[in-house]
């Protein structure tokens, strides 16, 4: 946990940002004047290097922190090799720096660029690009995209510099801009016609935010501000209720907090060994790496009883479990290893038997299942 920590305090440290509180109301005129669309773009690498009939992973890596190396790498399930950095290949540019997530939707992969102030879209068949939208705020300050998530035809995104875009997918178009009342929004969730954002202020250290942002979709206005454990991250819904995991100061446990998505009340907190969380059917899957002990743990919980028990026997070879993703058919984590050098991706099936491994670029977060399967 202490490398993690030190990690994050260097990019803390590093990143400099004017946070702006640009928030639209409710009753904002939403015509196509108001609109921001989207920039063409075109690939000009070897666009057949994927082919709409490949089957396989689409895996973005975040790089190496103020090296803009960024990547999107592609597992190909059929001849079961990886092909690093294939984006730059296929589209003859780079995908930017910290590209911190991504998100299927239709045809399209959106991509939340942070250090390039951009939520990239590739075409989901060969990963060619398709259109690009430039995230500044009215001084042409960088917004940050962090955290992307889909509900109704829009995409919603969480932005360091306090706000959540809502971009249009059927337009292309930027329709709208909310300030979430909290600093530094990560982790963002939809439920119950809201969304649930993740306030960190992780640009304050050690000044830590603590409150989940609720977003009525409908009018696109903040609603409440939900009062956690210091530093929340994550966010993740089941059911009729919202799931974050505070990360605290990192010199304990980070902690598991349950709200109700009705009243907005919180029904439980616990300490739980996770750095990374994601639900999943009725499991939440989790994982923490104990420093003191040099030794891993990955995990799960039953949410319908909130028991917890093994889900499987970490790899010899596992070094930094970084992030989670889940498919109809496989858990995928990834390894940042060193955070420098090239990653790792982990495959296992439900019954936690590791089905194959593979090596990545620097820095893999998302994984994305090509062909009919959509990791979560």
């Amino acid at each position: 946990m202490k490398k993690k920590f030190f990690k994050l305090c260097s990019l803390l440290a590093l990143v400099s940002v004017s946070v702006m509180f640009f928030a639209c109301s409710s009753d904002k005129d939403d015509t196509q004047e108001n609109y921001i669309s989207a920039i063409d773009e075109t690939p000009a690498g070897n666009t057949s290097l994927i082919s709409a009939d490949d089957e396989g992973l689409y895996i973005l890596c975040e790089g190496t922190f103020g090296h803009y190396n960024s990547s999107m790498d592609f597992y190909n399930s059929r001849s079961q090799t990886a092909l690093t950095d294939a984006f730059s290949q296929i589209n003859a540019m780079g995908m930017g720096g910290t590209a911190n997530d991504m998100l299927k939707v239709d045809n399209y992969i959106f991509v939340a660029v942070t250090d390039d102030a951009m939520v990239r879209v590739v075409n989901a068949e060969n990963m060619t690009v398709y259109k690009r939208f430039q995230l500044v705020d009215e001084n042409g300050k960088n917004r940050q995209p962090r955290h992307l998530v889909f509900n109704n035809g829009n995409v919603y995104v969480s932005c360091f510099d306090g706000n959540v875009v809502r971009i249009n997918v059927n337009n292309m178009s930027i329709t709208g801009i909310v300030n979430t009342g909290g600093r530094n929004p990560e982790g963002i969730a939809v439920n119950s016609g809201k969304l649930f954002v993740a306030n960190c202020g992780g640009l304050s250290y050690p000044d830590y935010d603590k409150t989940i942002s609720v977003i009525d979709i409908a009018s696109f206005g903040l609603e409440k501000t939900v009062e956690v454990t210091s530093n929340p991250t994550q966010v993740q819904v089941y059911g009729n209720y919202v799931y974050t995991l505070s990360m605290g100061d990192y010199s304990s446990l980070p902690v598991l907090t349950k709200i109700s998505a009705s009243d907005y009340s919180i029904v439980s907190t616990q300490s739980i060994a996770a750095t990374e969380i994601k639900i999943y059917g009725n499991y939440m899957y989790y994982f923490y790496k104990d420093y003191s002990k040099n030794s891993i743990s990955l995990n799960r919980m039953n949410l319908t009883n909130m028991e917890e028990e093994k889900f499987a026997d970490a790899p010899s070879d596992m070094q930094i479990p970084y992030k989670i993703s889940v498919s109809e058919n496989a858990v995928y984590i990834t390894d940042a290893v060193d955070y420098v050098t090239g990653g790792k991706v982990f495959v296992f099936d439900f019954n936690g038997n590791l089905l194959y491994k593979f090596n990545t670029s620097v820095g893999p977060n998302t994984v994305l299942s090509k062909k009919g399967m959509a990791a979560v």
